[in-house]
């Protein structure tokens, strides 16, 4: 039995590889491409430099002195990114670069980000040189480190003047309080509550200094820089070698996809795979050879030998009968089922070889090529055999009985019982009709196809195989032969009449005819 496989069958690797390397094409066109449009974009879109400075800022809290979180849990980062970006701070930035950018181009080509869980802020800016980028970038840190220090020295002078202003307030009261002791009499209440007063506002001096001290201590700087951009490093955009590497794998990647959508879009047998994809079963042979002689050379030989051994191994019924169908829209394979009848009778087999659709053309070249002589002419059939191959013969339809299609011809055969002993291999053309194919591979054991490379179409192999398949047909394999290959026949002429002065017509002679037998 041939082995069929479901369409539906996973390919395997060596699958793959097979599609990828007969569409290198494809991919290498791809590749190409992705190279092209990633040049293409690197010429069209100027190159950008990015530079960034990071800074250290410090942290103000408005309870500067009951805070007891730490300074990057008193950092907002969304607030933080919004002062960078402020008015003043871009302003201030563009004013230090000359003029050269408005605070518009600043804000626009700027970036700031927090790092987590710090009190580090990034400022980056995006130029087209590296002079330019360093420069914007450190400018608008210096910018935002003074707008927070200035912002940090406001803030610590409105409380300094809210705390002196308290301070004011607890100095009258402790002044009252003291002249209401000196006049009180001792052990009053009056003397008492003056006592208290003046304890209580003595506190509240202490703590009022103590604080002031405090506050005049903050560093209302608001920040240091940590990494200045003109010691940091540039990061271009886009980046030329990067950009290339992923448009050259761009391109690979669909190469990849496009190399199997041609692979799925072209219907032509290219390897094994299709073959018995579309029920041609196995390969049991492959011929490397382009063009066909009667006589295989040394390569189509030891296919045709190693194919004649596969049968053999699997033919074992007496007297069997083979179909060999060729299954191409190309020229004929010819030499095919003769140099296989040949090598199989080398083998001590006899052999049939059955010509039932052959045109007149090729039969009469097979007779010049293989020295053939008639020996026998039955009802539909002309018997052809040559000295110099002991074992073949070669039937020829010669729809001359009483039914001249091809089809019931060989039905008539093989039903009746016709053939020799030995092996039966019916040779069928490409162009041999659909009822021939059906009848011969109904009435015989095996049938094997012949293949063309990049020729046959699968969708046409697989009607094939379904219709031999339907009326119980054994495709035993397929023959695998490349494309374009032709057979090379002898060129025969047509015999002429003489003319009256005895001279022939043609104006060839045995000796032209015999140099053509040789090319």
């Amino acid at each position: 039995m041939s082995e069929h496989v479901d369409a539906g069958t996973s390919m395997d690797l060596a699958r793959y590889g097979n599609i990828l390397r007969r569409r290198w094409r494809v991919v290498a066109l791809c590749l190409v491409l992705g190279l092209g449009l990633a040049v293409l974009y690197l010429a069209m879109v100027p190159q950008k430099l990015t530079a960034a400075t990071q800074v250290q800022i410090n942290v103000i809290s408005t309870e500067p002195f009951t805070s007891d979180r730490s300074s990057a849990d008193l950092v907002d980062p969304e607030t933080e990114v919004q002062l960078a970006r402020s008015s003043r701070v871009v302003t201030a930035a563009a004013e230090e670069l000359s003029g050269s950018m408005t605070p518009a181009d600043v804000r626009s080509a700027m970036e700031v980000s927090v790092l987590p869980e710090a009190t580090v802020v990034r400022i980056a800016f995006t130029a087209d040189s590296k002079r330019e980028a360093t420069a914007a970038a450190d400018a608008i840190a210096q910018a935002y480190l003074d707008f927070r220090s200035d912002q940090a020295a406001d803030r610590i002078t409105s409380i300094s003047t809210s705390l002196g202003k308290r301070r004011t307030e607890v100095l009258a009261g402790l002044r009252d309080a003291n002249a209401r002791l000196s006049k009180a009499t001792a052990g009053t209440p009056a003397a008492t509550q003056a006592e208290t007063d003046r304890q209580i506002l003595s506190a509240d001096l202490d703590s009022l200094l103590g604080q002031i001290n405090s506050l005049n201590s903050i560093d209302t700087g608001g920040g240091t820089i940590l990494t200045s951009a003109a010691d940091g490093t540039v990061t271009v955009s886009p980046n030329r070698s990067t950009f290339v590497l992923g448009g050259l794998f761009g391109g690979l990647l669909l190469g990849i996809v496009a190399a199997f959508t041609v692979n799925v879009l072209d219907r032509r047998v290219r390897d094994p795979y299709d073959i018995s994809g579309a029920g041609g079963g196995a390969v049991l042979s492959r011929l490397t050879s382009t063009r066909g002689t009667l006589v295989a050379d040394e390569a189509d030989d030891d296919a045709i030998r190693s194919l004649r051994e596969r049968l053999l191994a699997s033919l074992r019924v007496d007297n069997p009968v083979m179909s060999v169908i060729e299954v191409n829209r190309g020229h004929e394979q010819l030499d095919v089922h003769v140099n296989l009848a040949r090598s199989i009778v080398a083998s001590g087999l006899p052999v049939e070889l059955l010509l039932p659709e052959h045109s007149s053309a090729n039969v009469e070249a097979l007779r010049e090529g293989l020295g053939l002589q008639r020996f026998d002419k039955s009802e539909g059939w002309e018997q052809l055999r040559t000295p110099t191959i002991p074992g073949l013969t070669v039937t020829v339809a010669s729809a001359t009985g009483q039914s001249g299609v091809p089809a019931d011809l060989v039905g008539q055969r093989l039903r009746s019982g016709s053939s020799g002993p030995g092996l039966t291999i019916i040779a069928l053309p490409p162009d041999s009709s659909r009822a021939l194919r059906l009848v011969s591979g109904r009435l015989g054991h095996a049938v094997i196809l012949i293949v063309s490379e990049g020729e046959t179409r699968i969708d046409q192999l697989a009607r094939l195989s379904t219709e031999l398949h339907a009326v119980g047909a054994v495709v035993h394999g397929s023959v695998l032969v490349p494309r374009g290959r032709r057979t090379a026949l002898p060129v025969v002429e047509k015999k002429t009449d003489h003319s009256r002065d005895g001279h022939p017509k043609s104006g060839r002679t045995k000796r032209d005819r015999a140099d053509a037998r040789r090319s």
